[in-house]
């Protein structure tokens, strides 16, 4: 291809390629806050902040011995759901974090971090207001036993995150989580 200016034509220099960048499979250590445990499954109706969890179908899931187990069948519209707080929490402490989920199974599945609404209100629409989902499978590690997801990987407003919702279940095979923890 050859684009002209008057009545010359001038080849288009190709530019070098460079070689992308390798992944290391050492994750940086976390900064700021010391870690904390959302979910252990101790509760089946509440996480280990002492907050709702629970999902658009309880058919799919199930909760017991300290894990949850995932059966969606395929079906990448319902949702679980872990609150964070009763209102806005301000995760931007942990902008240098990692959402860690410790877990065995399929990774095909989105997780999501939620903005509350600008007045932190449950009581006025919309809520929550909107959501960043990042694919899971990007984030696991080859055994697939731990994903770990950076917290500046969700694009929110991380100063009013209100839960997170595991979503976007694409395969019928099952996904057992025992530990959501920054």
């Amino acid at each position: 291809m050859a684009f002209y200016c008057g009545n010359n034509g001038s080849p288009y220099p190709i530019a070098s390629a460079s070689q992308p960048a390798v992944p290391t499979s050492t994750i940086p250590s976390t900064t700021g806050p010391t870690s904390f445990v959302i979910d252990a499954f101790a509760d089946p109706n509440a996480n280990a902040l002492g907050f709702w969890h629970g999902g658009d179908d309880p058919a799919t899931y199930s909760i017991s011995g300290g894990r949850i187990t995932f059966s969606m069948n395929g079906n990448a519209d319902l949702s679980w759901y872990t609150q964070l707080s009763g209102s806005c929490t301000d995760f931007t402490p942990n902008n240098n974090g990692y959402l860690h989920i410790a877990y065995t199974g399929s990774s095909a599945f989105s997780v999501a971090l939620q903005q509350h609404n600008p007045s932190c209100n449950a009581n006025v629409a919309p809520y929550p207001q909107t959501w960043d989902d990042v694919e899971a499978g990007r984030y696991s590690n080859s055994a697939n036993t731990d994903i770990y997801i950076p917290m500046t990987h969700f694009n929110i407003d991380r100063s009013k995150a209100i839960g997170l919702a595991f979503k976007g279940f694409y395969e019928r095979a099952t996904t057992t989580v025992s530990r959501i923890e920054i």
